[in-house]
């Protein structure tokens, strides 16, 4: 069976399509947290995700909001093994700014 974080295209590709994504960056944090973090060692799935998000859907959301939104969308994800999402979320002109 394929899962959505087997592929990290086919997630960037699914949370793209769910919240209309100008920008998106998906990164596997997994390694970093090898010692603390109890998996089977013949797991090959991400579980451990930071995604960067820019989304017009955020306009005018609060932070908790974005995030809780980004959690229900891949909450596949975290049944299939993925243990902790960092989440960096913005509206576009929130992105603008910063990336100035």
């Amino acid at each position: 069976m394929i899962t959505i974080i087997q592929d990290m295209q086919a997630l960037k590709e699914h949370l793209t399509a769910q919240l209309k994504a100008t920008y998106i960056q998906v990164r596997d944090d997994s390694h970093l947290h090898q010692s603390h973090y109890e998996a089977d060692e013949t797991d090959s799935l991400p579980s451990h995700l930071h995604i960067t998000l820019v989304s017009p859907l955020f306009e005018n959301q609060s932070l908790v909001k974005r995030h809780r939104l980004i959690n229900n969308i891949l909450k596949d994800a975290f049944d299939q093994g993925l243990h902790a999402l960092g989440l960096s979320c913005y509206s576009p002109d929130e992105f603008g700014t910063i990336a100035k």
